[in-house]
């Protein structure tokens, strides 16, 4: 895995096999008031058809788990379809909790 940093706000990892993209993933620092500290926040895990079912999305939680931790984030949140059952089961497999708490709002332009 060859991981680097970017930005000063964003961190990526880069997952490449033969030349070939398999995954980016971006990760945001971000601070909360609801949870009374830093967040390490996870806008996008995607990873591309030809590679799922090779545990490639449980290295990247890991990783970032490690960053976040690294730089003092209470923990690693992110956000997901209520209707990606896939995807959940990956996260929890990882450990994610779903938030029995919270429910997210967004307003359109």
């Amino acid at each position: 895995m060859d991981a680097t940093l970017e930005a000063n706000s964003r961190w990526t990892i880069d997952i490449v096999n033969e030349n070939d993209l398999v995954d980016l993933l971006p990760l945001l620092r971000a601070w909360s008031t609801l949870h009374g500290g830093r967040l390490a926040v996870m806008n996008d895990l995607y990873v591309d058809e030809n590679y799922r079912g090779q545990d490639i999305a449980d290295l990247f939680i890991a990783e970032y788990a490690r960053r976040g931790r690294e730089h003092s984030a209470l923990c690693l949140t992110w956000h997901t379809s209520v209707d990606n059952k896939r995807a959940q089961a990956v996260y929890e497999r990882n450990g994610g909790v779903k938030s029995t708490r919270w429910l997210d709002y967004s307003k359109p332009r």
